[in-house]
């Protein structure tokens, strides 16, 4: 989905385009977090559950190996839970990606890949940064004599490049 068109002004940050996979990014996303609120609330409980087999063992209640047991489990669901977190840490940089955003404050200069469409080697649009520019324009031979460094330039596309005028000075 594009956020933008051709010419439009643009702030650094802002959402150009949004790729297919976010919905389901989203979805897994989701999904991540109620797996990890589920062994959040598991390894509550079997601290529970291993804190009683504790003062059982102490009393001479239950056996080490029950207790160790206890202890095994709990390792193991702390150790799916670092797994979860590093599978939504990787979602979370996927849902970043899903994305387009531009980097500088400038304009749309020209958009590549329509909706639907794969990016291609040119990638989906360009922005350009349109605070300052640098323009090469042709001056006639016979006219050189009168372009001086300082003077102020207007300058107009012929092509459409650009709409409007542009006000600069002569640089060298």
């Amino acid at each position: 989905q594009l956020k933008t068109r051709e010419g439009d002004l643009v702030k650094r940050g802002q959402v150009l385009a949004v790729f297919d996979s976010r919905p389901q990014i989203l979805a897994d996303l989701k999904k991540s977090n109620a797996r990890l609120q589920t062994l959040e609330m598991e390894i509550r409980l079997q601290r529970l559950e291993l804190t009683r087999y504790q003062q059982a063992a102490n009393q001479g209640a239950a056996s080490m190996v029950l207790l160790e047991e206890k202890q095994y489990a709990l390792s193991l669901l702390e150790g799916k839970r670092e797994e979860a977190l590093a599978d939504r840490q990787g979602l979370e940089a996927d849902l970043a990606d899903s994305e387009l955003k531009t980097p500088i404050d400038g304009v749309v200069l020209r958009v590549h890949s329509r909706v639907g469409e794969r990016p291609g080697n040119d990638g989906v649009l360009e922005v350009g940064a349109n605070q300052e520019m640098e323009a090469l324009i042709e001056v006639y031979e016979s006219d050189v004599s009168r372009v001086s460094i300082g003077q102020a330039v207007s300058l107009t596309s012929e092509n459409g490049g650009f709409r409007g005028v542009l006000k600069g000075q002569v640089e060298r």
